[in-house]
């Protein structure tokens, strides 16, 4: 399967639901390397749509086997490797922290410097989520 995405060839859908599966499948290799090297593949997979499902799919089987240091350096290979749906969920993740920060009357300022977000981005998410501050 890596030849032939290597190849660019498509993958059918059967190479697909095999993709998927892989990181459930027996192996030799650490569960915390089979799911970095699969997320990382998944990556090159030239059809969008199947590759966002490959890269969503071994994330969410990663997360039933790895404990959560290693689910955390997932992520950071989940980041390297930043789809539009990657950014999504960082985002969503970004603003959940907000929102939480908002509610504990933390500065607007120092928000901004733990999510890496704007001033303005956070005044955004404000009006959004109905919080005054």
């Amino acid at each position: 399967m890596e030849n032939k995405i290597k190849s660019g060839q498509d993958l059918s859908d059967t190479d697909t639901l095999k993709f998927v599966l892989l990181p459930l499948m027996n192996h030799t290799m650490p569960p915390f390397e089979l799911a970095s090297s699969t997320i990382k593949l998944a990556k090159t997979i030239p059809n969008p749509s199947k590759r966002e499902a490959c890269i969503v799919a071994a994330f969410a089987f990663a997360g039933k086997q790895l404990n959560e240091t290693d689910m955390e350096k997932l992520m950071g290979v989940f980041r390297m490797t930043m789809t539009d749906l990657g950014v999504m969920l960082v985002m969503d993740e970004k603003k959940e922290t907000v929102k939480n920060a908002l509610k504990e009357g933390i500065p607007i300022g120092s928000i901004a410097r733990i999510t890496g977000l704007e001033e303005s981005k956070i005044r955004e998410l404000m009006k959004e989520f109905g919080i005054e501050y």
